[in-house]
């Protein structure tokens, strides 16, 4: 039986038909989670362009990273932290000395509203806030606005 199922082997793979499926292997193991899964697909891409991960140090962190109206890219991190959240957002210009708005908001609730400015190397800024957690889920909606452009960034997250 080994030396009919060589044969009719070698002769797909001469004609060239044999087709393989796609093996779907957990990356970490059978722990991954869905979540995590999803965010591993082909593509990295969830809703409206954005790119949600998991993991890192922590494999509850969330990552969202997502490209602003014009040229900038802006990525909003969710972490937990002695059961409250730290909330990270970066805007990426890659021009120093640019002036930006930026409003952080945890469930509808304002939580930060500053201006910040692109630095060297990058021609990035970064605003960081430890804030109480939602019930029972915690929404950060962060914004970015470059007045002298009209350039806008926008990232959610729920962790």
């Amino acid at each position: 039986m080994f030396k009919g199922s060589l044969a009719i082997v070698s002769t797909a793979l001469a004609a060239g038909v044999l087709v393989t499926a796609p093996l779907a292997v957990a990356k970490n193991g059978a722990d991954d989670s869905p979540a995590q899964v999803a965010a591993d697909d082909s593509t990295g891409r969830a809703d409206g362009g954005a790119t949600l991960s998991r993991g890192g140090g922590n494999d509850r962190d969330v990552r969202v990273s997502r490209r602003c109206s014009a040229s900038s890219t802006a990525k909003l991190k969710l972490s937990p932290e002695d059961g409250r959240v730290e909330v990270e957002f970066e805007v990426d210009e890659n021009r120093n000395g640019s002036r930006w708005g930026v409003t952080l908001t945890r469930n509808g609730t304002r939580i930060l509203s500053r201006s910040a400015v692109t630095r060297a190397p990058s021609g990035s800024f970064e605003v960081r806030r430890v804030t109480d957690p939602g019930s029972p889920r915690t929404t950060v909606v962060a914004t970015a606005r470059r007045a002298a452009t009209g350039e806008t960034c926008r990232v959610t997250a729920t962790l």
